[in-house]
This record gives C-alpha cells, sequence and structure tokens, in this order.
C-alpha cells in the first residue's frame, strides 16, 4: 500500500499516515487498521480522478480557470475526442523495435480551436490598413504588408488561413547530463497569421502538431515522419475545411515554417554545417572562400530554379557528393502547392542570429577592450553597475546576466542580451571617458541595427538606412580586426545581417517571424516530463496530457481582454485638490468623465503600462 500511494502523490501526507497504519497493521494485526488503510489508499486516488492530476499537475498558465465550472466537463470531452492524437508508425531501428511519431491532425485541431468563440471574434478582426510615414514611405506593420504574402496567390483570398509552422528539438532531460540526447524531441507547432500580432503567438492556443524523438526522426527521415501533416496541408490548400457557421469552405495554407539555423536547414534540405563546408547560406550562393576575401559580398539570390539545377546534378544523383552548393535533397515540404524554400519560406530568428550570435560575441569583445585596454572600469564595478541598475518594470524579468572576463561571449539568453544593447549606454553613461573612440562608435553603431531590425512597424525609407548602417558596421569591424586593434572574426551569422533588409521586405518586421514565443511552448513539455518522471513513451505521454490541457483551455477564453485594469478607480469623484499644478495642467488636454477610471496597473494588447512607465503620446518635428 506503501508503494502504491507513493507513485499517485509522492509528496501527499498520506504518504507519512499510510507508513504508521502500515507499521500498526503489522503489528497489531487489527481489522480496524486494516480498514484504515483502505481508507487512506483510496483517498489519494480519489482525488486524482476529480481534479485530472495528469492535467493540471504541471502549473500550467490556467489562473483565468480557477472558476471553472463543472457543466463545462462534457465539452471538454467532446473536445478532446475530436482532436486526439494520432500514432504513426514510422518502421523498425536497427534493433527490431517498432518506432512511432505521434502527429495531432492540423484539420481536426482547427476545427476544435474554430469551436471557441474567441477564437472566431479574433479571426473576423480585420487586419491594420496600409499606412505610410510623415514622408510618405510605406510603413511595414505585420506579414501581411511583406512581398512573400503579397506574392502567394492562395493569400489573395483575405479569409484564407494563414498557417505558421514551427519546429525545433528540445532536451527534455538534462543537456549536460548523461541521458542529453537519448530522450531529444522534435517538436512542431502551429499558430494562424489572421489574429493580431500581440495575441498571435500566444503559447494558450498555439497548436500541437506532430512530437517525433531526433534519432527516430534522422533515421527514418522527412518524407516518412512529415507524410501525414503534408497529406493535410495538401488538402486544407486544394479542398479546405468547414470551420464557420455558414458552412462555407475555408482554404490555407503555410506563410513560413519557422525555426532556428539547424533546423531551417534541415527542413530545408541544406546543409546543416556553417563552418565545415563551401555554401552555407540557405539566402545565397555565397562561398565561404569569398565570404574571407570580402565580408560585405553577396551572392546570387537562391531561387527555385536554381535549387532545382542542383538537385540533377549527377554527382550528387549518385551519392559521390553530400551536397551541391549547399542543397542536400529535395524538401518534402516543396510539394506542397503554394510554398517552397527557396521563395524565402524560412525566415531568419532575430533571437539566434542577433542576440545569441552577432551581439553575443561583438558585445563581448567591446566590454573586454573597455575594461582590459581602455581601463575605464572593472569588470567588478560593471557588473555591480548591472545588478543595481533602476530597471524599468517590463525589463526586471530580462535582467543581463554578470559579465565574466574569463570568456568571449555573454552568457545571458537573447532577451536579456537584447536589454543589455538597450541600456548599456545609460548604465556606463559617466564612465564613457572619450565618447569618439572606436570601439565605442562599433557598439552605437550595433546598437542602431538592433533599434531598427527590431521595431514592430518600419518604412522602406528606415529599411535603406538599415542596409546602410549593416554594410557600414561589417566594414568598419573587419578593418579593425584586419589592423589588430580586436582580436575576433566575423561569423556566418554577420553574414545574415546583409540580407536583412530584403528579408523584412518579404517577411515584414523580423520581430513578426521570430521564435522566442514558440520556444515558451517547450518549457510545458519539460515541466510535464520532469514531473511525472515516465520516459517510457516521452512522445505519446507529452502529447496525450497537452491535448487534454488544450481541450481544458478551449472551454475558457483564449484572448484576454483588450484592455485590462488593476487598481483603478473611476475618474467621477476623482480629488484633484491633492495634485500638483503641473499634473492639473497635462490633464487639462483629456475630457475625462463617469465612464472613465483612472489606474495604476493596466495592460493594453499584451503591454503592461504601471506607475513610472513612460509611455510616447507624440512627435514634434
Amino acid at each position: 500500500f506503501y508503494f502504491t500511494s507513493t507513485t499517485v502523490c509522492p509528496k501527499s501526507p498520506y504518504t507519512l499516515l499510510l507508513a504508521t497504519v502500515t507499521a500498526l497493521y503489522c503489528t497489531l494485526n487489527s481489522i480496524s487498521a486494516m480498514v484504515c488503510i483502505c481508507v487512506l489508499w483510496m483517498m489519494p486516488r480519489v482525488w486524482h480522478w476529480i481534479w485530472r492530476k495528469d492535467l493540471l499537475s504541471t502549473k500550467c498558465q490556467i489562473s483565468q480557470y480557477k472558476s471553472f465550472p463543472s457543466e463545462n466537463l462534457q465539452a471538454i470531452v467532446q473536445l478532446c475526442c475530436s482532436s486526439v492524437m494520432e500514432c504513426s508508425v514510422l518502421g523498425r531501428n536497427d534493433a527490431n523495435t517498432e518506432k512511432s511519431s505521434y502527429y495531432v491532425p492540423i484539420k481536426e485541431s482547427l476545427k476544435s480551436l474554430f469551436r471557441n468563440e474567441s477564437v472566431v471574434r479574433e479571426y473576423k478582426i480585420p487586419g491594420d490598413d496600409p499606412c505610410t510615414d510623415h514622408e510618405g514611405s510605406r510603413v511595414l506593420q505585420d506579414i501581411t504588408d511583406g512581398l512573400g504574402y503579397k506574392r502567394n496567390q492562395l493569400f489573395s483570398d483575405p479569409n484564407a488561413l494563414q498557417i505558421i509552422l514551427y519546429q525545433d528539438a528540445f532536451e527534455v532531460c538534462n543537456p549536460i547530463g548523461s541521458s542529453r540526447k537519448k530522450h531529444k524531441v522534435l517538436a512542431v507547432y502551429a499558430t494562424l497569421g489572421n489574429f493580431r500580432p500581440h495575441v498571435r503567438y500566444n503559447a494558450d492556443h498555439t497548436l500541437l502538431v506532430l512530437l517525433c524523438t531526433e534519432n527516430d526522426f534522422k533515421q527514418f527521415g522527412h518524407d516518412v515522419v512529415f507524410h501525414d501533416l503534408l497529406e493535410d496541408l495538401k488538402s486544407l490548400e486544394t479542398e479546405g475545411i468547414d470551420l464557420l457557421e455558414d458552412g462555407t469552405l475555408v482554404k490555407g495554407g503555410v506563410v513560413f515554417i519557422a525555426g532556428d539555423n539547424l533546423g531551417s536547414h534541415s527542413i530545408g534540405g541544406f546543409v546543416e554545417s556553417f563552418s565545415k563546408v563551401s555554401h552555407w547560406c540557405r539566402f545565397c550562393l555565397l562561398s565561404s572562400n569569398e565570404f574571407v576575401r570580402n565580408p560585405l559580398s553577396l551572392g546570387p539570390v537562391r531561387t527555385e530554379a536554381s535549387y532545382n539545377m542542383c538537385l540533377q546534378n549527377p554527382a550528387l544523383i549518385e551519392g559521390s557528393v553530400v551536397h551541391c552548393q549547399g542543397v542536400k535533397f529535395d524538401s518534402c515540404f516543396n510539394a506542397l502547392g503554394h510554398y517552397h524554400v527557396c521563395n524565402s519560406g524560412l525566415p531568419p530568428c532575430l533571437g539566434h542570429d542577433l542576440f545569441e550570435g552577432v551581439v553575443q560575441y561583438d558585445l563581448a569583445i567591446y566590454l573586454k577592450f573597455i575594461v582590459k585596454e581602455l581601463k575605464w572600469l572593472t569588470y567588478e564595478e560593471l557588473n555591480r553597475r548591472i545588478l543595481q541598475f533602476n530597471y524599468a518594470p517590463s525589463d526586471k524579468s530580462n535582467r543581463p546576466c554578470e559579465i565574466s572576463p574569463n570568456t568571449d561571449k555573454l552568457g545571458g539568453q537573447a532577451m536579456q542580451n537584447w536589454c543589455l544593447v538597450r541600456l548599456l549606454p545609460l548604465i556606463l553613461h559617466d564612465k564613457i571617458l572619450d565618447s569618439n573612440h572606436f570601439v565605442w562608435q562599433l557598439f552605437l553603431l550595433l546598437k542602431d541595427i538592433v533599434e531598427l531590425v527590431c521595431a514592430p512597424k518600419i518604412s522602406e525609407a528606415s529599411i535603406a538606412f538599415l542596409g546602410s548602417l549593416i554594410r557600414e558596421y561589417l566594414f568598419e569591424l573587419s578593418e579593425t580586426i584586419r589592423e589588430g586593434k580586436l582580436v575576433s572574426k566575423l561569423r556566418p551569422k554577420h553574414h545574415y545581417l546583409l540580407h536583412y533588409p530584403n528579408l523584412i521586405l518579404h517577411f515584414g518586421p523580423l520581430v513578426r517571424v521570430w521564435t522566442m514565443r514558440f520556444e515558451c511552448k517547450h518549457k510545458y513539455f519539460k515541466r510535464c516530463i520532469r514531473s511525472s518522471q515516465n520516459f517510457t513513451n516521452v512522445c505519446m505521454s507529452l502529447s496525450d496530457k497537452h491535448q487534454l490541457l488544450q481541450a481544458f483551455r478551449c472551454a475558457g477564453s483564449f484572448f484576454p481582454e483588450e484592455c485590462v485594469l488593476h487598481d483603478s478607480n473611476p475618474c467621477f469623484g476623482f480629488v484633484v485638490d491633492n495634485l500638483r499644478d503641473g499634473i492639473l495642467t497635462a490633464l487639462e488636454r483629456f475630457s475625462f468623465s463617469s465612464d472613465d477610471f483612472i489606474s495604476y496597473h493596466a495592460a493594453f494588447q499584451g503591454t503592461t503600462y504601471k506607475k513610472g512607465s513612460f509611455v510616447a503620446v507624440g512627435r514634434d518635428e
């Protein structure tokens, strides 16, 4: 009894009580002790059955469902049955063991998603109208403003489903432990570009599409693992799906497949090495030797025709070479009617290219030069200033980590490095003894590039200016390295920066296509497996638990209110006698009524504003 109780509720106080009564039974051998044991043995199981501990044990973000009504249990069961996972047998491995992947049919998932009224309301909200800046230059606000979206005939219908896929492999075990790579899982998620940007990448309504161990994926290949997904995507392109109440068939297609560089190259059929091959860029045909000779050069842009020409190379067909100009095999996603990996179907990721690449290495070199060569401050003082800086509420969770003097790269995550780039001039404001020094000027160029690349809205004139900034930065950095002033080197991710202006024109603002929000989905699966400690069939366990949780969420609302006020009071009857004259003068421009509220903490479209925050309300020429 003690053994079975600990497997269900290992940290429960019932475990200790059960062990005590068991010892009493063994001593006295009484009937009453036996009855107590049976009751205690049943209690955790009844609790487990009522609250579905396998669904709620990982503390997922379900605070909005605390008052969940019992009458919605029937809706949960119906939703579970309509979007259940499918076990796809891949084959047998070298040990003659049958291997499977777990696919959640994307068409059924979309049907279940659109049963939620909040999803239908969000889907029907029209996109932003095209706009221009004060100089008449077109402003790009979302993926629908990019040339890739506009040139896709499938999306000429504004109601077409804009499917965004994301693929990545993640570790469920300790990544530096003995079990690393043994249970590494390849995950594919999906969301819709029809949703507005501030709610599009919410992890609650991001759909799970497929789970497969990475070892099985490498052994059985793309065609086998993605077969069922591709069949459903082809059906969506040609036949459509019945989602709305009027019975209208809605077609849909893949806008792009997001991922890091390694994953994108794997999906696209490109080489997955960036240092030992001649052609490592998926955007152009630049060779590694040409990049070394001239870091500012760009090769011919990859097209569908050049991709197919590489596939027809006799040496590649015969197997005498591994790749032809960086192409290893034809991507299975090219079989779709309105998608091709060379039509910029594999966007860049700012988090991996910029903040965990260029910024991570270059900023560490600049700080080391400032500390060790210029001696403007020490590492101890730098770290103390980073720690004691008065961060805004939105930056406190992304506080930069400590700078180590014994490494050539920053140790922080992408968001931490972004925060450091933005705030470093304020952190070191009185320690910059020569603002014209070449190292500080290089940093300022990098900071300007980051600000423009990460802009949620950007004009075509600003894109042209960004291109000139990137070329200037790479030229100055390469010259500084060549002259021996800095000990560093240019990496492939520096080359990717040169493609950013054209990629922004194709995809819209690049913050709309990065992978940071998708990676938040990994946290749920990692918590599930670490809580259950069940590694018998990781993919089946994770997909099953996720679908139960997704059905649970479908019974509520996926999207929060547009405006959420905390600690608010109505303006009617608000006492203004205690306010200063300057505040009263500022308030005169607003016509407050009894329908308005004064709040010290408000959230609007996903952005939180607190007391002490600054909001730009206009611009003076």
